[in-house]
């Protein structure tokens, strides 16, 4: 497959939605396709200055937009047009990737399809989400569609060094960042299955488990010192992206849990967890979504 996108793109511009669930290697496959069109090796080397430069992410000619909050707006879309004005950096391919691209809202998608429909020369689209189903269908007709299948297990178990029986590798479905999420966060995620498998009708319990996920939600890394100012002024927008990702990983878990059980009477319930989770996208606290979805597997 990488081999096939790099000489489509040697031959014309491009655009193309990699789609597949987070974490199986949709950006680690844009990787090796610039370094597929960069490096003058074939397979490439990884030790020449195209393939370092590629590897630690300050190749000029590669631009990464990705959320700053829930979704990709517009500015961010217009200042990449303002830079396609212009040449690539260097002599050679420009690959343009948007993460999450199913988070760009209409005015961002519009204002990005007469772009993606015809490139400026020498230059390649990558739009990489993990909800083809939630992207503008405009925007999908102007790209070439390809699926990131999810890693198989015993990737999984080589790539975050556990055991290939581990628990968390079946709710992991194949994403490397969902896995590693739940390792990261192994002690609250088994207390959560726990709840799941046997519900308690226990506010206090509820409460302690509620609090315990919006700590794991809101966590994030430190800004540092040397961070440059609009760093430090984007740090609640790059934040609020990050919080729902981990959320969505919390509600996925607790999803996987209650259809492990294959009892169809729980079908309703699960609707119900589904439909209560999509208040946080309507700015309904954390604490409210995650007590109400407790409660809810709590009445089952």
């Amino acid at each position: 497959m990488i081999e096939k996108i790099a000489n489509k793109i040697k031959k014309t511009s491009a655009s193309f939605i990699l789609y597949g669930a987070k974490g199986v290697g949709k950006k680690y496959t844009v990787l090796e396709i610039a370094k597929s069109l960069m490096c003058k090796k074939t397979p490439p080397c990884n030790t020449c200055d195209e393939c370092r430069r590629l590897n630690n992410g300050t190749h000029p000619n590669i631009t990464l937009i990705s959320p700053r909050n829930k979704d990709i707006r517009i500015e961010s879309v217009r200042g990449l047009l303002e830079n396609l004005a212009f040449s690539p950096p260097e002599a050679g391919k420009r690959l343009v990737i948007i993460d999450d691209a199913h988070r760009l809202n209409q005015s961002s998608a519009n204002a990005l399809l007469k772009v993606i429909e015809e490139p400026p020369r020498d230059t390649a689209f990558f739009l990489l989400t993990p909800n083809l189903h939630k992207m503008l269908p405009t925007i999908i007709s102007r790209c070439e569609t390809i699926h990131v299948p999810p890693l198989s297990d015993d990737k999984l178990a080589e790539i975050l060094q556990i055991p290939r029986t581990h628990q968390f590798i079946y709710y992991a479905k194949g994403s490397a960042t969902t896995l590693k999420f739940l390792l990261d966060n192994e002690q609250q995620m088994q207390k959560l299955l726990s709840f799941v498998e046997a519900p308690k009708n226990s506010y206090p319990l509820i409460k302690t488990i509620s609090d315990d996920l919006i700590d794991i939600i809101k966590d994030q890394e430190d800004i540092d010192e040397e961070d440059d100012e609009s760093e430090k002024e984007n740090t609640g927008t790059l934040s609020k992206a990050k919080e729902l990702e981990n959320f969505e990983y919390i509600t996925a878990l607790m999803l996987l849990g209650l259809l492990r059980k294959e009892d169809k009477t729980l079908t309703p319930y699960v609707n119900k967890i589904k439909d209560t989770a999509k208040a946080v996208y309507s700015n309904t606290p954390y604490s409210t979504v995650l007590e109400n979805m407790l409660l809810e597997l709590a009445g089952s």
